[in-house]
């Protein structure tokens, strides 16, 4: 079985914690700590907002590798990209708390170039990257455990018996379905392709490359046709067809109520922190 036959970014049912939780204040635990995390430059600060992110990922929603395989590519892309910024981040300005004598200490001599100036490796950079590179995955995490662990039709119930309009709640709906549909397609395109000679091996990269247009052009066609599709099952879900009953109701309960406030006050305090005595700043 290829890894793309496995369910990856999209909902699936077990009998986890995180799957019991309300879908509300589930989401507003993870986007606090994450935006929390956001605003910190000190990987000491981000640290246990990682932990904690990896912890409810892995042991108690246990979700796979195979499910998290995209989550780790975009992490992994992100910090090569932001690897080119860290060649620049090297004035005494950037630090506040650190000695910035010793931050701006010279690892790695790269030139002078014209138009962007000195690119040098310097131990500020390299923390300042690493910080980035805890920040994505500190994201990632949190958006996997969203979309692994809550049920799309549990959120649209929920969102509609607060009277959401339908133009919102037709986002949410294509949103958690989109990507999930699409990853089927390019892995069943890529099953058709291989079966009639088409090499995908990336021990050619050269020929890889040439046959990728034979992959992108149906997919792309597909996603033309996935729009229209979406558009349709919405319509027969009853969007826009005015009031709605649904199976079962979903109110938050006290304990909800007390994870809310929770998680905004940590998040009220930690930015207060930042604000105030440079917490999480280097």
């Amino acid at each position: 079985m290829g890894i793309l036959d496995h369910p990856m970014l999209e909902y699936v049912y077990k009998d986890t914690l995180m799957h019991r939780m309300h879908p509300v204040p589930k989401i507003i635990l993870l986007a606090s700590l994450t935006l929390l995390a956001q605003f910190y430059f000190d990987p000491w600060f981000i640290l246990p907002v990682l932990i904690f992110m990896i912890i409810l990922a892995k042991p108690i929603s246990r979700i796979p590798n195979s499910w998290l395989l995209p989550m780790y590519l975009i992490g992994l892309m992100s910090i090569l990209e932001r690897g080119y910024n860290a060649a620049f981040i090297y004035g005494a300005g950037y630090y506040r708390v650190y000695p910035a004598s010793y931050m701006v200490t010279t690892l790695l001599y790269i030139g002078n170039f014209p138009v962007i100036g000195v690119a040098k490796i310097t131990i500020g950079g390299l923390v300042w990257l690493l910080s980035m590179g805890m920040r994505y995955f500190t994201a990632l995490f949190a958006v996997s455990v969203v979309l692994y662990t809550t049920d799309p039709s549990d959120l649209m119930h929920y969102l509609a018996s607060k009277k959401v309009s339908k133009n919102a709640l037709f986002i949410v709906f294509a949103g958690f379905n989109f990507f999930p549909i699409l990853l089927r397609y390019a892995a069943t395109i890529m099953d058709a392709q291989q079966l009639r000679g088409v090499e995908l091996s990336i021990k050619s990269p050269i020929k890889t490359i040439n046959n990728l247009a034979r992959i992108f052009h149906p997919l792309i066609m597909r996603v033309t046709m996935l729009a229209d599709t979406l558009t349709l099952s919405a319509s027969i879900r009853g969007f826009g067809s005015g009031q709605s009953s649904y199976l079962r109701e979903m109110k938050l309960t006290p304990v909800d109520k007390v994870i809310i406030g929770i998680n905004l006050g940590i998040f009220i305090t930690g930015f207060l922190g930042l604000i105030f005595f440079n917490w999480g700043a280097l």
